[in-house]
C-alpha cells in the first residue's frame, strides 16, 4: 500500500469513530501494533502528516508590512506634498518629507516586529516531552515528533499531547475542562463504545490538551496536529476576523477629518488664488511658458498649499501612539499580563464589564481545608492558611482533651494514608501532583503542628468510583491491618457503626447520626466540598486474603462496620487580592461577573465572599440560559453578576447580550471551548498557567499569573495610556492648529509663507517627538481608578478638548506672526532672518505648551514642575537640536553638495530674549485658563457612560 492510501485509511481525523471500533481494529487501521512504530516508518509518517503542532498563521513579508505602512490617508497626502514640492523644484522640501515618512514608517514597522518578538520571547521555552514505545522500547521524544500509530505512555499531572485511544490503563481519570468544560476529571476505562456517543461521553478515548490528574495508562495515537479534536477547533478560530479596537477606530476617523479638512482648506485657498488672480491666470493661459509659470503666482500658491498639507497633518501621531502602546506592553508585562495585540492596550481602559471565571482566576484554584468539624465533640476547628502551602495551624480549643487530640490525630493519620497526591515544592512554588482534593488533605495533615503524621505501609487500595463515592486504602502496621476510608457523606454514614467520641469509641446512634447529616448541610451551605474520614481494624486472621480477593469482595467485605472520626470542608478559596480588585472596579464603575460550572450554592458563597453577589436576582445558571431567548438575557444582563453551571457555550450568549447594552467586554478563559468567546470578547483574557495553547491564540491578552487583580492593574495601565495619548494629541494638533491659522494669516495679509514645508515637517516630528514621547511617560494621578469607564462611542476629541486645542493654536499663531511682521518679511533681505525668528519662536512654543499638557483641569504646579524628569530632558534636547539647527553648520549631500536644509541664520541674544519673552505667554495663558476655570467653575457635562451604569446599578439595587 503506497503513502497516500495510508492517509487515506489513517488520516480521517476526528470525524473516525475510533471510540467505537475493537482494539484490533484500531491497531490494523494505523498499521501499528503493541511494540510500537520502528524509526524509519515514524520518519517516514512525519512527513506524512506533519509535526504534531497547531499550524500558525503564515506571516506577512517584512516588505508587505512596510509597505502597509503607507496606506493611511494622512501618509498619501504627504506623499502628494512631496512629489508637488519635487514639481516646482523645492527639492530640499521634498528630500525632507520624503526622509520623514521614511523613518515614520519605519519606526512604525520596528515597533510592529519588537513587539511580536516580545510576545514569541515570552512563550514557554521548554519543549515538552513525551514518553513512546519504538521499537518495543519506551524512549523520551519531543511531542512534536509523536505520529499517528506511535504507542504513548501517560501518569497523573502529564498533559496529553495527542488524541489517542486507551491500550490499558490503571485508575486513570483525566480533567478534559479545558475541551468540554466538564469540571469534573473523567474516569477512563478501556473497553470499546459500542454506540456513538459525545465528546465529553468517550471514556476510551485521551485527547489534546487534557490532563491526567490520577492513574496512568498506555493509548494508541489516532491523530495529531491540526488534525485533534483541539486542532479542528483552532482552525475555526483563525478564520475568525478581528474587529478593530475603538482607539483604532478613533485614529482612523480622527485621520479621516484631519485628511477632509486639508483638502477642505486647500481647495478653498485654490478658489481665492483663482479669484484674486484671474487676469494673470488668463496670461498665462495665453501666452504659456515654463518661466512664465515659475516666476507666475502659482508657484508660490502652491508651495503654501504644500505648507497648509504639512502642517495639517500630525506625522508624529502614529508613531508616538505606537511608542505609547509599546511601553504599554512593557508595563503590563512586568505585572503579568502579556498583551498580544497593541491597540488593545488602550481597549482596557474603556472595558465597562470583566467577565471571569472562578477557579483559578478569582480563586487560589488550589483546593483548601478549612474547617473540621466533629460533632460527637461539638467542636468546629477551623485551618488557617491558603492554598498549598503549608504554612498554617489548626485553631484548636484552649484545653483539648486527650480524645479530641487522638481524634484529630487520627484524621490526619487517615487524610495522609488514604490518599494518592504527592505534595512537592518546585522553583519556590508549592504543587500538588494528583486530585486536588486530595492534596488538601496532605497539606491539612502538614499544618498540624502536634507530631510528624505518617501513615502506616500501604497493602491495597480500593479506588474510588461514582457509585459508591467512597475510596479506602488498606495498610499494614506491624502485626495490626486497618482499612482507611473516605467519601461523600451520605454514602459513608450507611457503612459506619461506630464512632470516635470523648469516651471512647461508642456505637453510633440514631441521634448521633441526624447531628452528623446536619452539619454535612451546615459545611454544604458554605459551599464546601465535605467529606467525612473513617477507618477500622481488619482481624488479621483474615490478612492473608486480602490481597487475593478481587475489587469487589473487598469493598464488601472491608468497607462496613467502620469508625466514624469526623468531617472536613474542603474549598477553592477566594484570592484576597481579588476581593481588593474587585472593590476598586465598583470605584472605577466597572461591573464584575463571575462565570463558573460550579454548583448555584458554590457560586454564589464565594460571590459573596468577594462582593459580587448582593441578592439571588443577581444570579442565574446555565439551565436558565438555556431557556431563555436573547432579548430576554438582554433584559437581565445588566442585573447578573453570577452565572453557575455556565458551559463555554453560554459565554457566547453573555458576550452578545453584554455587547448589545452598549458594553465593552473583557472576557477570561482557558479552554479550547473558550476560544470563540474570547475571540468575541472586545478584549480576550486567556490563563497562562492552565490555559490551552488554543485559548492562548485566540486572545488579546495572556494572564501570566491566572490572578484576576492582574487584569484590573491592566485596565489601570489601559486607562492611563488613553490619558497620555490624549495629552499628546492636545499638544501635537494645537502645534498643527497654530501652523495653519499661522499660513492662512500670512497669506490673508499678503506676507510671504513664515514656516517652509521643511521647517513645519520638522517641528512635527523632532521638536514634537521627545516631548511627545515623554508625555506617554507621564505617571498616572491617584484618581484614574475612581472614575468611570468612557464611553465606548465618545470621540476621542471632545469639546474640551477642541476648544483648548484651538485657543493654544491661536495663541501661537498670532504672537508668531507679530514677530515674523516686526522682522519684515517683505524684504527679501531680511526675509530669512524674519522666517528664523518666526520658526524659533513656533519652536520655543512648543517646548512652554508641553508644560501645559501635562494638565488639563490642574495647574502644572500642583501636580509638580519638575515632576515627569523625562519631559525636562525632552525640552533640553529640543533647545540644543534647535541651536545646532540655526549655528551649525550646512549638511553634506552626495552628488547634490551642500545643502541649508531648513533655510536658517544665526540670532543674536536680543532676538533670543524677544523669541523666549513672547513664547513664555502660552504658558502664562493656560495658566490663567486653569485658576478661572477653578475660581468660576466648569460648566455641568453630561453623564459618562460608567456613571449610567452605576446610577442604574444603585436603581436595581435598592
Amino acid at each position: 500500500m503506497d503513502q497516500q492510501e495510508d492517509a487515506d485509511q489513517m488520516g480521517d481525523g476526528p470525524d473516525k469513530l475510533w471510540h467505537q471500533m475493537d482494539l484490533k481494529e484500531v491497531m490494523s487501521n494505523l498499521h501499528t501494533s503493541a511494540k510500537g512504530l520502528v524509526a524509519d516508518e515514524a520518519k517516514s509518517r512525519i512527513e506524512q502528516f506533519g509535526l504534531n503542532e497547531l499550524a500558525q498563521k503564515k506571516p506577512r513579508s517584512v516588505i508587505l508590512r512596510f509597505l502597509d505602512q503607507f496606506k493611511s490617508v494622512l501618509i498619501i497626502i504627504l506623499i502628494i506634498a512631496g512629489f508637488l514640492s519635487f514639481f516646482i523644484g523645492e527639492w530640499t522640501d521634498s528630500l525632507v518629507i520624503f526622509i520623514v515618512i521614511t523613518i515614520n514608517a519605519c519606526l512604525s514597522l520596528y515597533q510592529e516586529m519588537k513587539a511580536e518578538k516580545k510576545m514569541e520571547a515570552l512563550k514557554r521555552l521548554a519543549d515538552p516531552t513525551a514518553v513512546v514505545v519504538r521499537d518495543g522500547k519506551k524512549i523520551e521524544i519531543s511531542t512534536a515528533e509523536i505520529v499517528p500509530g506511535d504507542i504513548i505512555t501517560v501518569e497523573d499531572g502529564q498533559r496529553v499531547p495527542v488524541d489517542a485511544r486507551i491500550i490499558s490503563s490503571n485508575n486513570l481519570e483525566v480533567n478534559e475542562s479545558s475541551l468540554t468544560g466538564e469540571s469534573e476529571p473523567v474516569r477512563k476505562k478501556v473497553g470499546r463504545l459500542l454506540k456513538e456517543t459525545v465528546l465529553a461521553e468517550r471514556t476510551n478515548m485521551l485527547y489534546t490538551g487534557t490532563i491526567v490528574t490520577k492513574g496512568n495508562a498506555k493509548a494508541v495515537v489516532v491523530d495529531t496536529g491540526m488534525r485533534t479534536q483541539i486542532g479542528q477547533i483552532a482552525k475555526m478560530v483563525q478564520g475568525v476576523n478581528i474587529e478593530e479596537t475603538p482607539l483604532q477606530k478613533r485614529l482612523a476617523k480622527l485621520g479621516g477629518q484631519i485628511a477632509a479638512f486639508a483638502i477642505i482648506v486647500c481647495v478653498v485657498l485654490l478658489i481665492f488664488d483663482v479669484i484674486t488672480n484671474w487676469s494673470e491666470l488668463a496670461a498665462l493661459f495665453t501666452d504659456f511658458s515654463l518661466k512664465a509659470l515659475e516666476e507666475s503666482f502659482i508657484r508660490e500658491a502652491i508651495l503654501t498649499y504644500i505648507s497648509l498639507a504639512v502642517a495639517v497633518i500630525p506625522e508624529g501621531l502614529p508613531v508616538v501612539v505606537m511608542l505609547t502602546l509599546a511601553l504599554g506592553m512593557e508595563q503590563m508585562a512586568k505585572h503579568n499580563s502579556i498583551v498580544k495585540r497593541m491597540p488593545c492596550v488602550e481597549t482596557l481602559g474603556c472595558t465597562t464589564v470583566i467577565c471571569s471565571d472562578k477557579t483559578g482566576t478569582l480563586t487560589c484554584n488550589e483546593m483548601t481545608v478549612k474547617e473540621i468539624d466533629l460533632p460527637q465533640f461539638k467542636t468546629e476547628i477551623m485551618v488557617n492558611g491558603l492554598g498549598y502551602d503549608p504554612k498554617g495551624n489548626l485553631i484548636l480549643p484552649e484545653k483539648p482533651s486527650q480524645a479530641l487530640l487522638d481524634t484529630v490525630e487520627k484524621l490526619m493519620e487517615v487524610s495522609m494514608g488514604c490518599n494518592n497526591a504527592v505534595h512537592r515544592k518546585k522553583e519556590g512554588m508549592w504543587q500538588i501532583m494528583g486530585d486536588p482534593t486530595e492534596g488538601a488533605l496532605v497539606v491539612l495533615s502538614k499544618k498540624y503542628g502536634q507530631k510528624n503524621i505518617k501513615a502506616p505501609t500501604r497493602v491495597k487500595e480500593l479506588p474510588f468510583d461514582a457509585d459508591r463515592m467512597r475510596m479506602s486504602t488498606i495498610h499494614k502496621q506491624g502485626k495490626k491491618e486497618f482499612i482507611f476510608t473516605k467519601g461523600a457523606p451520605g454514602k459513608m454514614f450507611p457503612v459506619c457503626n461506630r464512632i470516635m467520641t470523648k469516651d471512647g469509641i461508642k456505637p453510633m446512634s440514631k441521634m448521633m447520626e441526624l447531628k452528623l447529616r446536619a452539619s454535612n448541610t451546615k459545611m454544604a451551605g458554605k459551599a464546601y466540598r465535605v467529606l467525612a474520614l473513617a477507618y477500622n481494624e481488619i482481624d488479621v486472621t483474615v490478612g492473608d486474603k486480602i490481597l487475593q480477593g478481587d475489587e469487589k469482595t473487598l469493598v464488601k467485605n472491608f468497607e462496613k462496620d467502620l469508625i466514624f472520626i469526623g468531617l472536613v470542608g474542603i474549598i477553592d478559596p477566594a484570592r484576597e487580592e481579588a476581593k481588593d480588585a474587585i472593590s476598586e472596579c465598583k470605584r472605577a464603575g466597572i461591573k464584575v461577573v463571575m462565570i463558573t460550572g460550579d454548583q448555584k450554592e458554590t457560586a454564589v458563597a464565594i460571590g459573596k465572599t468577594l462582593g459580587i453577589v448582593q441578592s439571588m436576582k443577581n444570579v442565574l445558571k446555565g439551565s436558565d440560559l438555556e431557556c431563555m431567548s436573547s432579548k430576554q438575557l438582554e433584559s437581565k444582563a445588566n442585573d447578573v453578576t453570577v452565572y453557575a453551571r455556565a458551559s463555554p457555550e453560554h459565554k457566547m450568549k453573555i458576550i452578545s447580550a453584554l455587547k448589545s447594552k452598549g458594553h465593552v467586554v473583557a472576557m477570561t478563559g482557558d479552554g479550547v471551548n473558550d476560544a470563540p468567546a474570547l475571540t468575541k470578547a472586545d478584549i480576550g483574557v486567556a490563563m497562562g498557567q492552565t490555559g490551552t495553547d488554543v485559548a492562548q491564540e485566540a486572545a488579546d491578552m495572556v494572564l501570566q499569573d491566572d490572578n484576576f487583580a492582574t487584569i484590573v492593574k491592566a485596565v489601570e495601565e489601559g486607562r492611563k495610556i488613553y490619558t497620555n495619548i490624549r495629552r499628546f494629541i492636545r499638544y501635537q494638533l494645537s502645534t498643527n492648529v497654530g501652523a495653519i491659522i499661522l499660513i492662512l494669516l500670512c497669506t490673508v495679509f499678503g506676507l510671504p509663507i513664515p514656516l517652509s514645508p521643511a521647517q513645519i515637517l520638522y517641528i512635527n516630528i523632532i521638536m514634537d517627538g521627545p516631548p511627545a514621547m515623554a508625555l506617554t511617560m507621564e505617571p498616572s494621578t491617584g484618581d484614574i481608578m475612581k472614575n468611570p469607564p468612557r464611553d465606548p462611542k465618545e470621540s476621542i476629541l471632545s469639546t474640551e478638548l477642541i476648544s483648548s486645542i484651538i485657543m493654544l493654536g491661536v495663541i501661537m499663531a498670532f504672537w508668531t506672526m507679530l514677530v515674523y511682521w516686526l522682522m519684515d518679511p517683505t524684504d527679501p533681505d531680511k526675509l530669512p532672518k524674519a522666517r528664523t525668528m518666526a520658526f524659533t519662536t513656533f519652536v520655543l512654543f512648543q517646548l512652554f505648551n508641553v508644560l501645559n499638557c501635562r494638565a488639563y483641569k490642574h495647574s502644572v504646579f500642583q501636580k509638580g514642575l519638575f515632576a515627569n524628569k523625562y519631559i525636562i530632558g525632552a525640552i533640553a534636547l529640543c533647545l540644543v537640536l534647535q541651536i545646532v539647527l540655526i549655528y551649525g553648520p550646512m549638511i553634506d549631500f552626495p552628488l547634490i553638495g551642500s545643502i541649508n536644509l531648513f533655510q536658517t541664520v544665526p540670532l543674536d541674544w536680543k532676538d533670543w530674549i524677544m523669541c523666549v519673552v513672547v513664547s513664555a505667554f502660552i504658558f502664562l495663558a493656560d495658566e490663567i485658563r486653569t485658576l478661572l476655570t477653578y475660581f468660576i467653575g466648569r460648566r455641568m457635562r453630561p453623564l459618562h457612560f460608567g456613571e449610567k451604569f452605576r446610577q442604574s446599578t444603585r436603581r436595581d439595587d435598592s
